[in-house]
């Protein structure tokens, strides 16, 4: 799922580096969290359960992710809605808004 989605995800170079460094993190954490072979056994929809973890757990790997907080949670959104769409899971994600928040 993870390169499917860099395939498709256009972008500079550096832009680049930050989408691999985001999957990475996905991989990273999901591995830590489930198994080894979770990517080739499952659909990945527990991702999106786990979100939240995702984004807090960051602070503790920062130094081997440098991404910025904000920024992983739009492509964490991104991903999500990207996952839907092709049919990768049948969770919706839904954007909530600062007026929501």
């Amino acid at each position: 799922m993870g390169s499917s989605f860099l395939r498709i995800m256009g972008g500079s170079n550096e832009e680049k580096k930050i989408l691999t460094c985001f999957v990475n993190y996905i991989r990273f954490f999901v591995k830590k969290r489930y198994s080894d072979n979770y990517w080739e056994t499952s659909k990945p929809t527990e991702i999106i359960d786990i979100a939240n973890e995702i984004v807090r757990d960051l602070e503790y790997n920062r130094e081997a992710f440098p991404i910025d907080k904000e920024l992983l949670i739009e492509l964490l959104y991104i991903l999500f809605r990207w996952m839907y769409k092709n049919k990768w899971t049948d969770h919706k994600l839904v954007r909530r808004t600062s007026a929501e928040a």
